[in-house]
């Protein structure tokens, strides 16, 4: 596991020789400083054959497609959150949870 906070970061990683020739599959889990830009760096990736994005939130649908436009064997997994729920009417926090979170 390797802590990705921006794109210089990923960058770093797809530059590198093991990212270029070995790097087979890829996880980025809250990075929410990756962009759209920041994922063409995959690219540079040979060997990768599966990435999952998870609430990379500046990672848009369209580069997603424009990733796979350009790797078309290449499996991408994006979660995106819901969106929180407006607050209305002063109404307690509890009733304000996104439906997959749960407050202990």
């Amino acid at each position: 596991r390797v802590a990705i906070t921006a794109g210089e970061g990923l960058r770093h990683i797809c530059c590198s020789y093991a990212g270029q020739n070995h790097l087979r599959e890829l996880e980025l889990d809250n990075c929410r400083l990756i962009t759209d830009n920041s994922i063409d760096h995959l690219m540079q990736c040979k060997a990768l054959q599966k990435v999952g994005l998870y609430d990379c939130i500046r990672v848009t649908r369209v580069g997603i497609r424009n990733l796979k436009a350009r790797r078309p064997h290449l499996s991408v997994h994006a979660y995106y959150p819901p969106e929180t729920p407006p607050i209305v009417n002063n109404e307690p926090v509890q009733n304000r949870v996104c439906k997959c979170c749960v407050l202990l």
